[in-house]
């Protein structure tokens, strides 16, 4: 996961093999290499749109529904104005980052992400924003 503020992120996942998420500033693309298909939605219409303000402004995209504190972390709850998704945030007290968050959709989706081997300001060209759909790969 790569986050560059204004408007800017890339997921990629382990599993499943080849899913990418990105943001190129514009559109947020979910590539399904399953199905060798990219999708294009709004940036606005996505939970993601919560952390790509600079600076954040949770308040412009969701209602604060709790705020936590629990051992080191603070874990704040969230509902998106737009999508209606339940989102905890979750942050290191101490380091003062972001470590994951937990989301449910609409349809009872649950989706959980947690960071490590986190690097603060790594650096990284524009380029890797930029969309670019893979070839398809030959089955031997």
């Amino acid at each position: 996961f790569i986050l560059k503020r204004p408007r800017k992120l890339k997921f990629s996942y382990d599993t499943p093999k080849g899913m990418i998420i990105v943001s190129d500033g514009e559109s947020l693309i979910y590539f399904d290499p399953h199905a060798h298909q990219a999708t294009y939605l709004s940036l606005e219409n996505s939970p993601a749109s919560l952390l790509l303000d600079n600076p954040l402004d949770f308040r412009k995209h969701a209602s604060i529904l709790s705020l936590e504190e629990k051992n080191n972390l603070i874990i704040v709850g969230l509902k998106t104005h737009k999508t209606q998704h339940l989102v905890s945030l979750i942050f290191d007290k101490k380091r003062e980052i972001i470590t994951g968050w937990k989301t449910k959709d609409p349809q009872g989706n649950i989706v959980e992400i947690q960071f490590d081997k986190i690097e603060i300001n790594p650096t990284c060209g524009e380029e890797i924003f930029k969309f670019k759909k893979p070839k398809r790969s030959r089955k031997r």
